[in-house]
């Protein structure tokens, strides 16, 4: 759920920043997609670790959610989500829709 808030409101961020429909789409998908595969590769290989800390996913799934309960890690992904949604909400508001 939290991956997914997150890359809602990255989503929702880019959309109000360049008004473009495809970008917007195609960067968030690209960010949790690449998310993804880096982090399963890093757990492959082990080679590519310390790229994981710019994934999402291994903020979700590094500590066992299902397992363990919320644990503080979890709210580097609310915290992402909370700025994306407020800058992106002030983008929007901002934006020029005559045009």
């Amino acid at each position: 759920m939290a991956v997914g808030l997150d890359s809602g409101a990255v989503a929702y961020f880019l959309g109000a920043a360049t008004g473009r429909k495809g970008l917007t789409l195609g960067i968030s998908a690209g960010f949790a997609v690449a998310g993804c595969v880096l982090y399963t590769l890093s757990n492959v290989t082990g080679t590519a670790e310390f790229l994981t800390w710019i994934s999402p996913w291994r903020w979700f799934s590094d500590d066992a959610m299902m397992v363990n309960g919320l644990t503080i890690d979890i709210l580097w992904l609310v915290l992402l989500s909370a700025v994306a949604l407020i800058a992106g909400r002030q983008m929007f508001l901002r934006g020029d829709l005559q045009s």
